[in-house]
Parts: C-alpha cells; structure tokens; sequence
C-alpha cells in the first residue's frame, strides 16, 4: 500500500532514528472524481487530519465462479480488467479457481439494475468499497500508524510487556492460540487517541410551528447554532430575527450575532473545519444535511463548506462525524454497555438516564422564542452531546475506540450499524486476511438449511434454552454457580462454525452434537469458533479482572471496563447474530447446536451437581431487561431488574467481590417473576 510523500502531505521529514510521526487511522472513503480511496490519518499532537490517497492501483471488485473467457464474453458494464484468483472454499474445505472482475468504480459493482451483481452470481459484491480496501491493505480503523517509505506500519505497543500477558494469563493455551491472542491483545493494548470534538445543534426558523423543516430543500432560515467544544469553546451563534432582543451576556456560553445569515454560516463552517470529530444528535438525519443544503442554497462555495452527504449520513472532508442518535438506539449498546438505564432514544430521555438531567422546556415554537431563551435552549442541546460524549472520562469516545478495532470497521460506521453489521465486518476481514472466499447468504441456506430439532416456542425454528423449574420455600446457604460466557464458550469449546457443521468429511459424522442430528469437524478449526473464542478468552481471563482489581489507579481501571464492556457487547450478541436469519453468515445448524449443546452443559452440571450431594434449586438465565414485580408491604411495582438493581443499590449500597458488584436487597422487600406462562 503506497501513499503520498510526507512531503506531499505538507509535512517536514524528520530522520526516523530521531522521531517518528504517529498517526490514528480515523476513517477511509472513495473520491469518485480521483478514482481512489483514501484514508484520513488524525495527527494526534496537533489534531490535524492528513487526507492521503492510495498510490496502489487497488480498485473495486468480486468474484465470479467461471473462465475468464466466459465472464469476458458476457461483457458486463463497468469491467476493466479480469484476473485468474485461487482462494481457500471453506464450506466446501476445497480451493477454488476464481475469476476476478475488477471495475471502474464501486457503482459498477452494485450501483442499480445495471451493475455487475445484478448481471451475474458473483461473490463479495457487497462489501463497502472502503470497507474491502481496509482489509485488503490489512488496515485496521482507529489504531496508531506511523509511515515509512511511503507505507503505513501499525504501531506495536510494548512487546514484553504483551509477552508477559500471554506467558502468565494465558500460559495454559497452546501456540497456535496464542499467536491469535497476541494480535488481538496488542491491538487493544495500543495506545488510545484523544479527540478534539466539537458537539453541534442547529434552530431553524419554519413559518408553521407543526412542519418540521426539510434538510434536503433546507428553504426555511438557520436562526441559531450552538457549539460545545472539547477545547473549551462554548458558543451560541444567533442570526438577528424578528424576537431578536439585546440579551445580557450569559457565563455559561457566549453569543454571536450576526445580521447575515450567510456569514454566520461561513464563520461555523471555518470553526468546523477546525475539528478532527464533531458530534450531533440525530444529525445524520438533519443538522448535518440542512447546513450542506442550507450553504448551497445562499451560494456559498462548496469548497467553504466541510460537510459530505453519503447514503449511509454525513461526514466531513477532514474528520468525522458522530451521531449519537443511530449509535444510542444500537440495542447492544443500550443493553450491555448501558445496561439498560435507558429506554427511549430521545436526547431528553438517554440525558436523563445517563447525566440526570435533560432539555431547556419550552412553552412555545422555536420562530416565537425571544433571542435569549433561542440561545439558551439551542445550547442546552448542544451541552448536553458533549456531555454525553465527556462524562465518566469519555467512556463513549473511547468504548467507539475499541469497538472500531474489533469490527475492523471506521467510527462512524460503527455508529451507524448494529452489532450484526460489527461481527460480519470481523468475519470478513478474516476471511480476507486468511485468504478464503466469502460464502453467498443463498449458498449456505443451500447447503446447510437444515434443523434437527423441535421448538418448544411457537414460531421458532429450533428448541432453545431450558430452565430448570424453581423450588417453592425460602433457602438460605445458597451457593450461585455462573458460566462465564456460556455461549461463546460453546462457540469455541465445540468448534462451532457455519463450515464445521456438517463438514463434508465423512469421517467426522461420528462426531454428533448432543440433541441434534449435525456433526462437527475433526479436521480443522473454524473460523467463528477461533475468532469469538478469541475474544472471550481475552476478557474473561484479562479484561473482566482487571477492571475490578482495586490495586490499580482508577484511570488504568476505568479503561479496562471500557475494553471489557466492548467485548461483552460482541460477545452477548454473538450467538443471536448467528442465529438471524437476515445475517450474511446466517447457518442455522449453527444456532441450533449452539443451543444444544448449552442444553447439554447445564443439564451435564445439574448432574454433577446432584451427584456430590448439592440440591439445585434453580437454573435460568436473567437479563437486565427482565421484568419483575416487587412487593413491599400492600404495594407492588412493576420494575425491570437494572431499574430494581439501581434501586436497592441507593438504599443499600454495595459490594465488590472477585471484580463483581454485589447488591444486598432489603429485608422488607418480596420478588416475584412470570412463569412460562406469564
């Protein structure tokens, strides 16, 4: 992967033996007019961004399973080269000879009815074109870079300090193992940027209170624009208007008034440009595209104006952009990385939950406010993104951080995709790195659609969990026996994967999953099974106890939370996403022996159990969400267990045990839980 000259990056070259310029690979994009993909690498001393071309020659591309004489003969629109390829067929544990198609522009691979996909059944043609460069060129969002002839070489932390990890945590695994572990313990061990970001929120000024302006016309007036930033900056920029008044000087913030509409929109396009990161809320949607169209609209130059519009939402010519919105409505963030304190996704509803405190209320529409309340509302909004993104040490910037190196996918894409999207991006990335050909969806429908099971539930395809029935009476030297990660531990423990699952080997259709019909390989390892298995290893062995170990400073603590809670969401959601029928990798003998064999453990357990003379009273698996009824005297609530877990914990305080917290429950207080039958 060739890049441009320092030189050409406007930067002075200093010799390598006395420093080394360290850049943060922030996000990758295609410049239609260049015909290229290029990559903004964040400065982190002077928080510039370095736009830098690819120099390869790499162009966009998929695969076809037929001759080249036969693909040429076609001859489909937007081809301009075709290569002969051989990769590694996983599901059918075979090589394969490809045709490589390789194509003007990414339209051309997917672009509408016309393009390659529709023309022919081809492979990886639906991969992002700046998603396929990175794993191609082995690039891996938001990790330290540094360049040295003209290529990009990741940084590695401390090599005897990640030796030291591996040979005292994870001594026990053999080689093979740990040569994984150390790609992905360094890789989360790497150093962690610092963003200088900008939180923005926009007013607009609509003559009927009751329509929403539209950011693609963007005809209705920009009365105001509220600016937090991390460098200190808090700003409200105000277009004078028909309520304006003389407002007296506000200590939180500052105001700008301006008489032009088109100036103030110059003046927040130049501090724009400033900033490597701006955060918006819903932004995606509004603020972002009724600025670009807004400055269009009054002439302003495009080359003045820093915002981009994709079909995925904006972003920004130098930086990113962050939409807190598509990122808290994520249910897997919702759920494992907030645990659940929140329940809508409105910016009043996740500030309350989150900072405990919320919106300016207004009695009247945006047009009817005086200057001073516009001000004061419009910061508020702007106030409260960044304090979002701030509180707890910028636990969500750096949670986006390691979210973004495990899916191998930019920020912002991470912001606007849901988990599946994460673990597929993962996936593919290793197939790329491993040089194995991406199965079709259909191909393993085809293969591997099969289910040997009955579901219990209607309306599912296979059986799923147990739950071993509770035992009426009040019990006391009662022992809580958990499975760290019982699913992805079935993932890895079993070999569980969609070409492992009823392998094509004859000689492995001895070895049956308990429960079912399937079998799974002997012969080699999946690639699901190592890569999830991976990730658990990691933090269930070194995240998760570290982050409770109280020996440590609590910055080092705080950041080890943060990785393992990033794991957690991956982890959590892994067996689901395998199980979705609309994921890519979807192979239902998977899920199905996934559920099986977990099953097969806690049964297998209760066995063991009941042999060496203990009474199981219970068996199930509780999530925060889970509903329960709380009766204190004559009153009974309806609360889930994170809002009852947060209660008792202010009443009663709490414990740490073995990096765990533990809350005591009030002595006055009764649990209730639904049956099966509700």
């Amino acid at each position: 992967m060739l890049y441009q000259s320092l030189t050409e990056m406007g930067q002075t070259i200093l010799d390598d033996h006395l420093r080394r310029d360290i850049y943060f690979l922030l996000g990758c994009s295609y410049d239609g007019k260049a015909g290229k993909a290029y990559l903004k690498l964040l400065d982190p001393d002077s928080q510039e961004v370095k736009i830098v071309y690819d120099e390869s020659g790499h162009r966009p591309y998929c695969y076809a399973k037929m001759p080249i004489e036969k693909v040429r003969a076609m001859n489909l629109p937007g081809v301009v080269d075709l290569v002969e390829e051989r990769k590694y067929d996983l599901l059918r544990d075979r090589e394969v000879v490809l045709t490589r198609i390789v194509a003007s522009d990414p339209l051309a691979i997917g672009g509408g009815a016309n393009s390659i996909r529709e023309k022919i059944k081809a492979w990886e043609a639906d991969i992002p074109y700046h998603l396929c460069y990175l794993y191609d060129m082995n690039l891996i969002p938001s990790a330290p870079y540094y360049i040295e002839d003209g290529r990009l070489v990741e940084v590695k932390p401390d090599e005897a300090r990640i030796r030291k990890i591996l040979d005292t945590v994870f001594a026990d695994f053999p080689a093979e193992e740990k040569k994984l572990l150390y790609r992905w313990v360094s890789l989360l061990e790497a150093d962690q940027p610092r963003f200088k970001h900008l939180s923005l929120d926009i007013e607009v000024s609509s003559p009927v209170a009751t329509r929403v302006p539209s950011p693609s016309k963007a005809k209705d007036k920009v009365i105001a624009v509220s600016m937090v930033g991390s460098d200190g900056r808090r700003e409200v920029h105000l277009l004078k208007t028909k309520n304006f008044e003389e407002s007296k000087r506000d200590e939180d913030f500052e105001i700008i008034v301006y008489d032009d509409e088109a100036e103030m929109l110059k003046k927040v396009y130049e501090i724009m440009w400033s900033y490597p990161v701006i955060a918006t809320f819903n932004g995606d949607d509004f603020d972002m595209p009724y600025l670009r169209h807004r400055g269009e609209v009054l002439r302003i130059p495009k080359d003045q104006i820093p915002i981009t519009l994709g079909r995925e939402g904006a972003s920004l010519r130098h930086g990113i952009h962050i939409d807190l919105y598509r990122l808290f409505m994520n249910r897997s963030i919702q759920v494992y990385a907030f645990d659940n304190r929140y329940r809508e996704h409105t910016l009043e509803a996740v500030a309350q939950a989150i900072l405990g405190k919320g919106k300016v209320v207004i009695e009247k529409p945006i047009s009817e406010l005086s200057s001073t309340e516009l001000a004061r509302y419009c910061f508020q909004d702007a106030l409260l993104v960044h304090e979002l993104l701030t509180f707890e040490d910028e636990l969500l910037l750096k949670l986006l951080v390691v979210l973004s190196r495990i899916s191998m996918m930019p920020i912002e894409d991470v912001c606007r995709h849901g988990v599946s999207g994460w673990i597929k991006s993962l996936l593919y990335y290793e197939h790329r790195r491993r040089g194995c050909l991406i199965p079709r969806h259909d191909e393993l429908i085809e293969e591997k659609g099969v289910t040997s099971t009955k579901a219990v539930i209607e309306g599912k395809k296979y059986r799923g969990a147990i739950v071993v029935e509770p035992k009426p009476g009040v019990h006391f030297d009662v022992t809580v026996l958990d499975f760290a990660s019982l699913y992805p531990s079935v993932l890895k423990e079993w070999n569980l994967s969609y070409e492992t699952v009823r392998c094509p080997h004859e000689e492995c259709m001895d070895n049956i999953v308990p429960e079912t019909d399937h079998w799974i390989c002997k012969k080699r390892r999946g690639i699901q099974s190592e890569v999830i298995g991976c990730l658990r290893d990691i933090r269930v062995r070194w995240y998760k106890p570290m982050s409770g170990r109280s020996d440590l400073a609590e910055s080092k603590r705080r950041w080890y939370g943060v990785v393992q809670r990033a794991l957690k969401v991956f982890l959590n959601a892994a067996y689901g996403v395998f199980g979705f029928s609309e994921f890519p990798l979807y192979c239902p003998p998977v899920a199905e022996s996934t559920a099986a064999i977990a099953r097969y453990a806690l049964k297998k357990t209760i066995e063991k159990v009941k042999s060496l003379g203990i009474e199981v009273i219970y068996g199930d698996t509780v999530s925060g969400d889970a509903e329960l009824f709380i009766r204190r005297g004559d009153m009974i609530t309806r609360l889930t267990m994170r809002e009852f877990y947060e209660m008792e914990k202010s009443r009663n305080g709490a414990l740490w045990r073995d990096g765990k917290e533990y809350v005591p429950c009030s002595s006055d207080v009764e649990v209730l839980t639904l049956n099966r039958d509700g």
